[in-house]
């Protein structure tokens, strides 16, 4: 079922409301936004369920959403994803669009990357998460 959001609500009630929604209920629809709802849904999201809302998304709209964030917030979603996620990520990128995301990343998290993307994809090294607790 779809949500209803309000995107006329003030700041803070719209807030409030993405913010209450489960992550892959609000990626369910977003297709169906406007640019400009993407960019206001984007806008007030709390930065700690960046993570939890991209890997809901396709590749395609991983990059779009990625390319809507501010420079703050490109960076810390590059930083708080799951390496294996941030690899399925990138690996979907042509190389250009890679050279564009690493300015975005930590150097240990892209040497991290770019040697993971090495493995072939049946690898047992490329599928794994390097992050341990």
């Amino acid at each position: 079922m779809k949500k209803q959001i309000n995107f006329t609500a003030t700041d803070a009630v719209f807030k409030k409301t993405i913010n209450q929604i489960l992550p892959y209920d609000l990626t369910l629809h977003y297709d169906e936004y406007s640019l400009d709802e993407k960019k206001r849904i984007i806008k007030f999201l709390n930065v700690e369920r960046l993570p939890q809302i991209f890997i809901h998304f396709d590749s395609e709209e991983q990059f779009e959403f990625f390319h809507l964030l501010e420079d703050v917030k490109k960076k810390i979603l590059l930083r708080t994803l799951e390496t294996d996620d941030l690899k399925d990520f990138i690996e979907e990128l042509d190389e250009t669009e890679q050279l564009s995301v690493y300015p975005f990343m930590t150097q240990a998290k892209k040497r991290t990357i770019e040697r993971l993307l090495t493995y072939g994809e049946d690898i047992a090294a490329s599928l794994m998460s390097t992050d341990f607790f």
